[in-house]
């Protein structure tokens, strides 16, 4: 179906789901979730979501900046002497 588009106006446009490139012949087991389409992320670019692939570096990064994000947490609650509602004024 056609739409109109000038200036004005924005049609997105989808097809089918791009997986990645499958080196090993091994993708759809490798990735996590089932790719999807969002109207609101298309406004801004590609609006397909997913599938996901972490790999072991990835699962790395995200346990590291997990860590990251406790210490540097912790040492701003810490130094608001532990007040819940001085740290959330703060930030």
């Amino acid at each position: 179906m056609r739409e109109y588009q000038n200036i004005f106006t924005q049609v997105q446009v989808q097809g089918a789901p791009e997986w990645g490139m499958d080196d090993s012949g091994q993708m759809r087991r490798e990735r996590v979730g089932k790719p999807g389409f969002s109207t609101l992320v298309g406004w801004f670019g590609n609006a397909q979501l997913g599938p996901i692939y972490l790999g072991s570096f990835g699962v790395i990064s995200l346990a590291t900046g997990l860590i990251w994000f406790n210490i540097v947490g912790m040492n701003m609650l810490a130094q608001v002497g532990w007040s819940i509602p001085e740290f959330i004024r703060q930030l």
